[in-house]
């Protein structure tokens, strides 16, 4: 049984925007969950494990200990559940790469019963353009940070950048992704909560070399937030690509 604590997803009127947003988000990527968790701020150790293990991992962060494991069949119905409730895409979630956290500390844990804290995943890209080089297509790696999530009553507690870096820990150590790019589409606001683990700013001119898919959600994502006042801005994490690839 999944808990989370005093989390409640409440019915919300949808304006003509927000209509708007909820289909984008469907059809598009779930960058609004890379937004939802950039006000933690404790940097934690990071724990290294592999994409797809059973067994759990710790890191003590900000007073308590958060646990992380791969999802289960009831994570990905409560991850879609919360992506919806919360205008994010729900079909991109995927039980082979979600990671959840939870409360390690919490009376719950002891008995299974868990205290959810978060979720999220770094799923695999489509592939490039198909009018680039077959060599290109083969050899280009490119993975995504998507679907992050923090329960709201556990923002500003850490929770977020520990996941982040468990993510990142699990891609890192992973034989078939460890030698990928990680890229996420996020707000300029939001920024600097990803430098710090190494992500930076995607240019123009390097955004060719990303697949038509995750273009096209950029471009779509561009124009909505702009809308909403702010700015959506690409990001990467090395190795890129070389030029020659």
């Amino acid at each position: 049984m999944i808990q989370t604590r005093h989390t409640s997803f409440r019915g919300r009127r949808m304006t003509a925007l927000s209509l708007g947003a909820y289909y984008l988000a469907l059809f598009g990527n779930s960058f609004g969950g890379l937004i939802r968790v950039a006000s933690a701020h404790t940097t934690p150790v990071g724990v290294e494990t592999r994409r797809g293990t059973t067994a759990t991992t710790r890191q003590s962060c900000c007073g308590f200990a958060i646990q992380f494991r791969s999802a289960t069949p009831d994570d990905v119905a409560f991850a879609r559940k919360t992506m919806l409730s919360e205008f994010m895409n729900p079909l991109s979630i995927a039980q082979e790469t979600l990671v959840v956290a939870f409360d390690g500390d919490s009376s719950s844990s002891s008995r299974g019963d868990e205290a959810v804290l978060g979720f999220g995943q770094i799923r695999p890209m489509s592939l490039p353009s198909s009018s680039q080089t077959a060599t290109t297509v083969t050899n280009t790696g490119y993975d995504e940070l998507a679907s992050l999530y923090v329960i709201p009553e556990q923002r500003t507690r850490g929770v977020g950048r520990a996941l982040v870096q468990e993510l990142l820990s699990r891609h890192d150590h992973d034989d078939d992704h460890k030698n990928h790019a990680v890229c996420l589409l996020t707000l300029k606001t939001t920024v600097p909560f990803y430098e710090p683990v190494q992500f930076h700013v995607v240019s123009q001119s390097d955004m060719g070399r990303l697949s038509i898919s995750f273009r096209f959600e950029y471009t779509a994502g561009s124009i909505l937030s702009t809308v909403l006042g702010n700015e959506l801005t690409c990001m990467i994490r090395q190795p890129l690509p070389s030029t020659n690839e």
